[in-house]
C-alpha cells in the first residue's frame, strides 16, 4: 500500500491536506499574525485600550483574613461599560472592608464599590456609575482567554511603579506555570495554572490587562518575581464565567446592585500538576498512565496530585498528599480548569473520585462544599481587634479547620495580653470557643476591668496551647464591640452592636439607693478591684485586722541582703504599662513599658507610687502594679505627671491588696535633705523582672550633672532643666530603682530617661539611660496632695482630692562655665557674685529656648544669661524652680523680676510664669483616622507654633483611614479646614462636625519644619466616624463620645435635637429657613415653611415619635443621666412654641413635653409663643432656675396669658414622681451636654443668691414689661432700635397694663458728683472710676468681686437670650464702669479685671460668632449696624482700656494676655482698629464720646443720678 501523500493530487488527498492545514492554523496562526503586527497595529490597539484602563486607589479599612489594613494603588480595566464593571485582582478588591476610587486616563475620578471577590483565584470586580464619566470616550476591553499561547507578543498596560500609565512589552513563555506562592501567612492562589512572561512588572500594576495586538485581554496581571523580572498572569476562563453571572443581574447600571450568587465548589484540597516521570515514582501504574495519555489531549505531560487537605473538610481522612487523581465521575481529569468546572457545577452534591495511592487504585465519594460558606463575610471588632471565622485561605496555610475563631488583628486588649496576629482562640474565661458566637457570648457577660484567662494556639507552634490573662478595657478606649457584615448590594460592611443593649459590657453592680456621689465612688472602687480573687478583695470585711505601716517587717528573701535592701524591699513595685493605639498622645514612642517604682504613700484610703516618665509616659494608659512584698497584681491610675521633672505618681487602691498584702506593703521614707554630694556612698536597690530585690553599694561621682537631651524626630517628653546624679557603678541601662542611704531612706529615684541617637542625616535609634532623680520634687508634690492642694479635683479611690498645680518658667536653660561667660563679656562683679553663690558649680544659666505660647516667649531670647531672679543670683535650675514656687505665696501676679545679660548689656525684665497641672493631655479627637490633640509641651518646646492661630496637632494616624489614603500624616498642625481656622480643639470640632459623609475636605497643614501644605481628603463616616476621648476627673474614667457618624440617629442627643441659641437672639426680626428632622426611616431633612425668627438663622425643630427615646445612647449611661440630671417638665405647650434653655432651642411638636438630663446648677429658660400657623412669634419671656440634683421643675401653659405658670405643690409632687418613674421619658428631649461647657463660661459666676437678688417679682424677664422702665433714659442707636421694635410689635401689650416688674439691678451712676470737691478732683474721679468701683463693691456687693461678675453675666444672658433692653443697659453700665477704671486694673484689683476680661471675652465671642447655618449672612445675630461704627460705646471704651494695659510699665501677665485676646477678637469679628487720637492724662477719647470725662458745676441741681461718699 502506497504512502497517502503520494495521492495529494486526488480530490481526497487534497481534502485531507486542506484539513491538516486548517487544524495546524488553529495553533500557529495567532503567533504568525502576531509577528506580522506592525507598530501601527499596536498603536491602534493601545489607543483603544488605554482609555478603559483605570488607576485604582484602594484602602483596606480594617485588617481582614489575609490582608492588613492599609492604602495602595493598583490597576483595573473596564470589562462591561453598560453595567459599569471593572476587573482587577482579588488582592486589590480585598476580602474585607474596602473603600476605592478609580481614576481614568483623563483624571476623572469616580467611586467604585466591590461586587465580587473570588474566594480562591486572584480576581475580583468593582462597579461604578457609567454616567459619572462625562468627558472621556472609551470602550470596554473584551476578554479572550482562548487566544493565549506560547510565543504570543503581549503588552501590559497599567499603573506600574506608581506611574499613571505604563506600557510594558513581553512574550508569553509558559501557560502552565504553578500558581505563585507569595507568603506563608497571606493570600496565595492555587488549583490553577498561571502564565509567565519576562515583562518585569512591579508594584501598582496588579490588575492590569495583558493584551494582544487586537486590543483583547488574554490574561490578568497578578504578580511578579523581581529577581528574574518575571511576571505572572492569571488565565481568564474563570473570570469570564464569573462576569457572565454578574451580567445576568441586569442590562444596565443600577444604583442598588443586586447581589448575584456565583456557584463555587470545593473539596478543601490543593492539587498540583506533576509530570508523568515524577508520578511514576509515586507509584502510578503503567497501564493507568497509558489510559490517561490516550484519553487526554495530545501533548499532555502529567496529572493532578493531591498536595494538601484541610482538616475537617470534605476530603479530610479520604484524600492524602501523594494521591494521584485519575477520574472524577468516570471522566479522566488532568487539568485544573476541567476539575474546577466540575466542582462548581456540583455544589452540595456528591462526586466520585478514582485515585491511585502508591500504585493502589481507590475510589471515594465526596460531598462538594459551597466555597462561599467557608469564606467569612462578617467579623467582630472589639478593642481594636478584628476577629472572624478562619477562612479557607488561612486554613489551607495553617492546616487548621475552617471556621475557627481567628485573630486577624489583635488590637489593644489582645495585644496587651500578648495574643499575636493569626492566633486561634480556643478557650476564653473558662469556656470552650469553637465559633465566633461563643466568643461574643462570653464577652457579653464580662464587666469592664475584668481579668479572665484566654487560651490560643498559633500556626508557628501548633502543638502547644498558650494561656494568657486578658484584661477587658476599663476605660472607653474603643467603641463598644460591633459586628460588621458584608453587604454585596452596597459594597459596604454594615455594623451593629455585638450585644443586645441590656447586656452591653456591664460594670460591676452598685447599690441603687446610694447617692450620686456614692454611686460614682462605688463604681470606681469596684472596677478597680474587679478581676482580683475573692480572698484579695475581702478587705472591707476584715479591715480591723490591718497592721500599721510601721509594723511591716522586712521581706527580703536573702539572708545576706543589706539593711537598705531589707528596709526598702516592701516599698518596691514593678510597673507594667500599656498604651492604647487609639490614644498614643504626646509623642509616646511605644505601647509597652516596664520599670521599677517606689511606694511614697500608703494608707487605708489611698496608695501612691512614684516612677520615672519613661515608664509612665502619659496619663492615657493602663497601669498594672506588682508588689515585691506580696504576690499580687492590681491596676493603678496615673494621677500626676510632673511637667518638668522625670517622674509620675500612680494611685492604687490599698483594699485591693487584701488584709495580708496591705499589712506588709508600706511606703518608703523620703530623705530630700541633705542633698547628695560627690563621694557619698549610696545603695542602688531595684527589682529584676522576676520581682527579686537586687542591690549594690555605689559612690556618687557627680551629684549635679546637667542633662542635655535633644529633641526626638517625633517630639516627646524629654527631661530638661534637670540635674541628675551619676554613680561610679550600676546595673546597666535597663535597671531602674532607688538610691538610699544605709538605713533605707530614699534619696533619689534611679530612673530611666529616653533619648534618640542619630546616625547620619536620616537614621536614628531610640536609646535609654538611667540616672538618679533627687526626691525633693516628689516630696513637695506629695505633701500638697496629702494636705489638700488648691487645684483641680480628681477622684482617687472614690474620694475627690484636689491635685496640685505647678508654677514653672517654660524656658529651657543650659549651664555655661563662668570662664566661658567671661569671654562673652560678663563683668567681674557678676563672675564673683555667681562663684560666691555656688563655688561648686561655678556656672551661669543660659537660655536655650522658650516654649511657644508661654509668657516668656517674647521676652527672653536664645543665649541670654540669667544672672539673678528677684535680685538673688541664680546658678542652677533649682534656684529658678524655687523662685517660681515662691510666687504662689507672693502678691506679684506670677511674674519673675529677672536680671539677664544680653549682648553685652544687663537688662531687668518682668517675666511671667505659667501654671501647669499634672494631668497630662486630657482630650483627644479622632477625625478621619488621625489622632488630633492640642500641641503638647514637647511640641511647644520646639519654640514654634503656626502663625495661623496655632492649630491642632496631629499626633498619630491609623492605617486604612482617609488620612492614610490622602497623606495627612503626623507631626503637623491642622490650621484650617475648608478655609475655617481651627486654632483649638473646640473650633476644630465645630468645623468638622458640619462636614458630611463622602464630602471632600480642604485641609491646610503646617509641618513641624514650618512648611505649609494644602491637601484634600474625602471624609468617610461609615468606617471612620468622628469621636472624642476625654478624661473625666469626676469618675477617673476616659470616656468616649461620638461627635459625627453616618447614622443620623446616633447623633440624636448631640447634633439634631438641639439648636444653638447663638443663632436665636433678636426676635422677631427677620426670617429663617426651618429644617425639620424626624427620627424615622427617612433621614432626609425636608424644608418646611419659613417662620419669622432671628434674621439669617436656621432652627432645628424636633419631632419625637411616640415610643422613641434615646435609641442609640448606652442604656446605663442614659439612665444615669436621666436620674441624676434635672428635668424641665413643660405641659400643654402649643405647637410651634419655641422653648430654650441656656444656648439651646427646641421647637414644640405635639409629643414634646420638656427637657431631661439637665446638669445641676444655674440655667436660663426662655420661650416665645407662636401664631397658629407658626409664622410669627411673641417677645421672649425668660427666667433663671437653680436646678438641683434630680430636681423636676414643672410648668404648665396658661392659654389666656400665653405664658408658663407654676402648678400647685401637690400637683408638682405628683408630676415629679411620674418623671422619676420615667413615665414622661419618651416625650423629653435630652439636654445637649456638648454645649454645657460653653454655657458654663457664660454663667460660672451666677449663683442662687445672684438670682434671688436680681430677678424681678415673679421671676419673669421680658421686654414687654420694660417700656416704662427705659422711657426717659439716654439711649444709643442700638437701644433705640430695640425700643422701636418693642413699640411696633403686635404682641406687645400697652405699658399701663404691665406695672414695673423689672430686675433689681445695682444702680451704676454714669457721672460722679460730690459736693465740696474741687472741679479738678471731680474731673479726676470721672476720668478714673476706680473709687466708684471700690464704693460699689463694698456698699452693694458686700466686697465680693464674684457678685459683681455674676450680675454682669446675669444681665448679658437676660439681654442676649431674654431680649431684655433693661438688661442690655445694665450690662452696658457695668462694662463702662469697669473699662473706665485706670488704677484698679494695675494696683488693687488685678485679679478682678483678669476675670472680667475673661467674662466679657467669652460673652462677645459667643455673641459675635458667625451663623454657620446660612452662608450668605455676614453678621452675627447679636450685631446691630451701630456695633460696626467707630462711635460705638464699646469701641471707645475698649480702645482706651487696651491702650492703658498695653502701655503700662507693670501689668499682670494674665490680664495682658486676656486683654490681647479680647482685642484680637474685636478686630477680627468687627473689623475695629484701636488707634490713639487725643489724650488727657493717658485717657484717649473722642469729642462726642458719651463716656468721655464730664465736669459738672457743683451748684447744678441734683436731679440726675449721682453718688455721694
Amino acid at each position: 500500500m502506497g504512502d497517502p501523500l503520494e495521492r495529494l493530487g486526488s480530490e481526497t488527498a487534497m481534502g485531507l491536506e486542506s484539513t491538516i492545514k486548517e487544524e495546524l492554523s488553529m495553533d500557529i496562526d495567532p503567533p504568525l499574525r502576531e509577528n506580522l503586527a506592525t507598530a501601527e497595529d499596536w498603536r491602534k490597539a493601545l489607543n483603544k485600550v488605554v482609555p478603559a484602563v483605570v488607576v485604582l486607589r484602594t484602602t483596606a479599612c480594617r485588617a481582614f483574613d489575609t490582608e492588613p489594613a492599609g492604602a495602595s494603588y493598583a490597576t483595573g480595566f473596564v470589562v462591561d461599560k453598560r453595567r459599569g464593571i471593572i476587573l482587577t485582582n482579588r488582592h486589590v478588591v480585598k476580602p474585607g472592608p474596602v473603600v476605592a476610587e478609580a481614576m481614568f486616563v483623563n483624571r476623572e475620578e469616580i467611586t467604585v464599590h466591590p461586587i465580587y471577590r473570588d474566594p480562591v483565584h486572584d480576581f475580583g470586580f468593582f462597579r461604578y456609575n457609567p454616567d459619572a464619566i462625562q468627558f472621556l470616550e472609551y470602550e470596554e476591553i473584551p476578554l479572550a482567554p482562548e487566544v493565549a499561547c506560547v510565543g504570543l507578543e503581549i503588552r501590559v498596560v497599567g499603573n506600574d511603579s506608581g506611574e499613571k500609565v505604563s506600557i510594558l512589552a513581553g512574550t508569553l513563555a509558559r501557560l502552565d506555570r504553578d500558581a505563585p506562592h507569595y507568603k506563608k501567612d497571606g493570600y496565595n492562589d492555587f488549583n490553577t495554572f498561571y502564565m509567565q512572561a519576562a515583562s518585569g512588572t512591579k508594584g501598582g500594576s496588579s490588575g492590569s490587562p495583558v493584551i494582544d495586538w487586537q486590543g483583547r485581554a488574554v490574561a490578568l496581571n497578578a504578580g511578579s518575581k523581581s529577581s528574574s523580572a518575571s511576571a505572572f498572569f492569571l488565565p481568564l476562563e474563570r473570570v469570564v464565567r464569573a462576569l457572565k453571572f454578574l451580567q445576568k443581574g441586569g442590562d444596565s447600571y443600577k444604583s442598588e446592585w443586586e447581589a448575584i450568587s456565583i456557584s463555587r465548589g470545593t473539596l478543601q484540597t490543593t492539587f498540583v500538576h506533576k509530570g508523568f516521570d515524577e508520578i511514576r515514582r509515586l507509584g502510578l501504574k503503567s497501564e493507568t498512565e497509558q489510559m490517561v495519555r490516550l484519553a487526554s489531549a495530545q501533548g499532555e505531560t502529567g496529572m493532578l496530585v493531591v498536595d494538601s487537605v484541610v482538616p475537617g473538610g470534605p476530603a479530610h481522612n479520604h484524600l492524602g498528599p501523594g494521591d494521584v487523581l485519575v477520574r472524577v465521575n468516570g471522566e479522566v481529569i488532568t487539568h485544573f480548569l476541567k476539575l474546577e468546572t466540575l466542582l462548581d457545577d456540583s455544589v452540595e452534591q456528591k462526586i466520585e473520585l478514582q485515585i491511585e495511592r502508591g500504585g493502589t487504585p481507590m475510589s471515594v465519594q465526596l460531598a462538594v462544599q459551597d466555597l462561599h460558606s467557608i469564606t467569612p463575610a462578617h467579623f467582630l471588632e472589639v478593642s481594636g481587634a478584628v476577629i472572624h471565622p478562619l477562612s479557607y485561605q488561612q486554613a489551607r496555610n495553617f492546616r487548621f479547620q475552617c471556621g475557627l475563631v481567628y485573630v486577624s488583628e489583635p488590637g489593644y486588649m489582645l495585644f496587651r495580653a500578648s495574643v499575636p496576629r493569626h492566633a486561634i482562640i480556643k478557650k476564653f474565661a473558662g469556656e470552650e470557643i469553637s465559633k465566633l458566637e461563643d466568643l461574643i457570648s462570653v464577652l457579653s457577660k464580662l464587666s469592664r476591668g475584668a481579668r479572665v484567662p484566654l487560651e490560643y494556639i498559633s500556626y508557628q507552634d501548633r502543638h502547644r496551647k498558650k494561656s494568657v490573662l486578658v484584661t477587658v478595657d476599663r476605660h472607653e478606649w474603643y467603641a463598644p464591640p460591633q459586628i460588621y457584615t458584608r453587604d454585596d448590594s452596597s459594597g459596604l460592611w454594615t455594623a451593629k452592636p455585638a450585644f443586645q443593649p441590656e447586656s452591653t459590657m456591664p460594670s460591676s453592680g452598685v447599690n441603687g439607693e446610694a447617692t450620686h456621689m456614692e454611686h460614682t465612688h462605688q463604681i470606681n472602687h469596684l472596677e478597680l478591684t474587679d478581676g482580683v480573687s475573692s480572698m484579695e478583695t475581702c478587705y472591707e470585711h476584715v479591715s480591723a485586722e490591718l497592721h500599721s505601716e510601721n509594723e511591716a517587717g522586712p521581706t527580703a528573701a536573702t539572708a545576706n541582703a543589706s539593711i537598705a535592701e531589707r528596709v526598702i524591699e516592701p516599698t518596691l513595685v514593678m510597673f507594667e504599662v500599656h498604651v492604647p493605639p487609639s490614644c498614643m498622645l504626646d509623642g509616646v514612642h511605644a505601647q509597652h513599658f516596664f520599670g521599677t517604682g517606689v511606694i511614697v504613700h500608703h494608707s487605708r484610703s489611698m496608695g501612691l507610687a512614684a516612677v520615672d516618665k519613661n515608664t509612665v509616659a502619659i496619663s492615657s494608659s493602663d497601669v498594672m502594679l506588682s508588689f515585691a512584698a506580696f504576690p499580687i497584681e492590681i491596676p493603678g491610675e496615673v494621677v500626676f505627671l510632673h511637667p518638668v521633672h522625670n517622674y509620675a505618681l500612680v494611685a492604687y487602691d490599698p483594699s485591693a491588696l487584701g488584709p495580708v498584702g496591705a499589712s506588709v506593703v508600706r511606703a518608703a521614707e523620703l530623705l530630700p535633705e541633705p542633698a547628695l554630694r560627690r563621694g557619698d556612698s549610696v545603695y542602688l536597690v531595684g527589682l529584676s523582672r522576676s520581682l527579686q530585690a537586687t542591690s549594690r553599694k555605689s559612690v556618687v561621682t557627680n551629684p549635679c550633672a546637667a542633662l542635655n537631651i535633644g529633641s526626638a524626630d517625633c517630639p516627646r517628653y524629654r527631661a530638661t532643666n534637670m540635674e541628675v546624679i551619676e554613680l561610679d557603678t550600676d546595673f546597666g541601662s535597663t535597671f531602674s530603682g532607688l538610691l538610699t542611704d544605709e538605713l533605707g531612706r530614699v534619696q533619689a529615684i534611679w530612673g530611666s530617661f529616653s533619648t534618640q541617637l542619630k546616625f547620619g542625616c536620616n537614621t536614628s535609634e531610640d536609646h535609654q539611660f538611667v540616672r538618679g532623680i533627687p526626691v525633693y520634687a516628689i516630696s513637695q508634690v506629695l505633701d500638697k496632695i496629702i494636705a489638700g492642694a488648691n487645684g483641680p479635683p480628681l477622684l482617687i479611690n472614690g474620694v475627690k482630692r484636689p491635685m496640685p498645680l505647678v508654677r514653672i518658667l517654660e524656658v529651657e536653660f543650659y549651664p555655661t562655665l563662668l570662664s566661658k561667660a567671661r569671654s562673652f563679656g560678663l563683668s567681674d562683679d557678676w563672675i564673683q557674685a555667681l562663684a560666691k553663690k555656688d563655688p561648686v558649680r561655678r556656672q551661669v544659666l543660659r537660655v536655650k529656648g522658650c516654649s511657644a505660647g508661654s509668657k516668656a516667649e517674647n521676652l527672653l531670647e536664645q543665649g541670654d544669661m540669667v544672672l539673678a531672679v528677684n535680685k538673688e543670683p541664680v546658678t542652677c535650675f533649682r534656684d529658678i524652680e524655687d523662685a517660681c514656687q515662691a510666687l504662689d505665696n507672693g502678691d506679684n501676679g506670677g511674674n519673675l523680676n529677672m536680671t539677664i545679660f544680653r549682648q553685652g548689656r544687663e537688662i531687668d525684665l518682668l517675666v511671667g510664669t505659667d501654671v501647669r497641672d499634672g494631668s497630662g493631655t486630657p482630650r483627644v479627637i479622632n477625625w478621619c483616622g488621625c489622632i488630633v490633640q492640642d500641641p503638647h509641651p514637647a511640641v511647644r518646646a520646639l519654640g514654634y507654633l503656626p502663625e495661623e492661630g496655632h492649630g491642632v496637632y496631629v499626633a498619630r494616624w491609623c492605617h486604612g483611614s482617609p488620612v492614610h489614603r490622602y497623606g495627612l500624616y503626623a507631626l503637623q498642625w491642622i490650621v484650617e479646614v475648608n478655609g475655617k481656622s481651627t486654632p483649638d480643639l473646640d473650633s476644630f470640632v465645630n468645623v468638622t462636625k458640619e462636614l458630611e459623609h463622602g464630602e471632600f475636605v480642604r485641609v491646610k497643614t503646617v509641618h513641624l519644619t514650618g512648611k505649609p501644605r494644602v491637601l484634600t481628603l474625602k471624609q468617610d463616616l461609615h468606617y471612620w466616624p468622628t469621636w472624642e476621648l476625654r478624661f473625666d476627673p469626676d469618675t477617673a474614667i476616659w470616656k468616649r463620645r461620638m461627635i459625627k457618624t453616618l447614622d443620623c440617629r446616633n447623633l440624636q442627643t448631640e447634633e439634631l435635637v438641639m439648636a444653638s441659641a447663638s443663632t436665636y437672639r433678636q426676635l422677631p426680626i427677620g426670617s429663617c429657613q426651618v429644617v425639620r428632622y424626624k427620627f424615622e426611616e427617612d433621614q432626609t431633612p425636608e424644608t418646611t415653611s419659613t417662620l419669622r425668627s432671628p434674621r439669617g438663622t436656621t432652627l432645628l425643630l424636633l419631632d419625637v415619635p411616640s415610643g422613641e427615646g434615646n435609641e442609640t445612647m448606652d442604656p446605663e449611661k442614659a439612665l444615669e443621666l436621666v436620674k441624676s440630671g434635672a428635668t424641665l417638665l413643660l405641659l400643654e405647650v402649643p405647637q410651634y412654641t419655641l422653648i430654650g434653655i441656656d444656648t439651646q432651642v427646641f421647637s414644640v411638636v405635639p409629643a414634646f413635653k420638656g427637657i431631661k438630663m439637665i446638669p445641676p446648677g444655674v440655667h436660663f429658660v426662655f420661650y416665645s409663643s407662636s401664631t397658629r400657623d407658626g409664622k410669627e412669634f411673641s417677645p421672649i419671656i425668660g427666667f433663671f432656675i437653680d436646678a438641683g440634683h434630680s430636681q423636676v421643675v414643672v410648668r404648665v401653659w396658661d392659654q389666656q396669658e400665653e405664658r408658663l405658670i407654676r402648678v400647685p405643690e401637690e400637683e408638682e409632687e405628683r408630676y415629679t414622681q411620674a418623671v422619676k418613674s420615667l413615665e414622661f421619658d419618651k416625650n423629653l428631649g435630652p439636654y445637649d451636654l456638648s454645649l454645657f461647657a460653653e454655657w458654663k463660661r457664660l454663667s460660672n459666676y451666677i449663683t442662687k443668691s445672684t438670682i434671688e437678688r436680681l430677678e424681678p417679682i415673679g421671676g419673669e424677664i421680658t421686654v414687654t414689661h420694660e417700656s416704662g422702665i427705659v422711657n426717659g433714659t439716654c439711649k444709643s442707636a442700638l437701644e433705640r432700635a430695640l425700643d422701636e421694635q418693642l413699640k411696633n410689635n403686635k404682641f406687645s401689650a400697652p405699658a399701663e397694663k404691665h406695672p414695673k416688674r423689672g430686675c433689681y439691678y445695682t444702680i451704676i451712676p454714669r457721672i460722679i458728683k460730690r459736693k465740696g470737691v474741687e472741679s479738678q478732683q471731680l474731673t479726676s474721679l470721672n476720668l478714673d472710676k476706680t473709687e466708684l468701683l471700690e464704693t460699689l463693691l463694698v456698699k452693694d456687693y458686700g466686697g465680693s468681686e464674684e457678685s459683681l461678675l455674676g450680675e454682669l453675666q446675669f444681665a448679658f444672658i437676660a439681654f442676649l437670650m431674654g431680649q431684655s433692653l433693661e438688661a442690655f443697659m445694665q450690662w452696658k453700665s457695668l462694662v463702662s464702669l469697669l473699662l473706665g477704671c485706670t488704677e484698679a486694673p494695675f494696683c488693687t484689683r488685678s485679679q478682678l479685671f483678669t476675670k472680667f476680661i475673661k467674662v466679657i471675652y467669652y460673652q462677645l465671642k459667643y455673641g459675635l460668632q458667625k451663623d454657620r447655618s446660612v452662608r450668605d449672612v455676614g453678621a452675627s445675630a447679636l450685631l446691630d449696624d451701630s456695633w460696626f461704627s467707630s462711635d460705638s460705646f464699646l469701641h471707645r471704651l475698649c480702645k482706651d482700656f487696651f491702650s492703658l494695659v498695653e502701655d503700662a510699665s507693670i501689668v499682670d501677665g494674665d490680664l495682658l494676655s486676656w486683654t490681647r485676646k479680647l482685642k484680637e477678637l474685636l478686630e477680627n469679628s468687627l473689623g475695629w482698629e484701636f488707634q490713639q487720637k487725643s489724650a488727657v492724662d493717658g485717657i484717649y477719647f473722642e469729642e462726642d464720646d458719651e463716656y468721655a470725662p464730664v465736669v459738672e458745676m457743683l451748684d447744678e441741681p441734683s436731679g440726675s443720678e449721682h453718688m455721694t461718699a
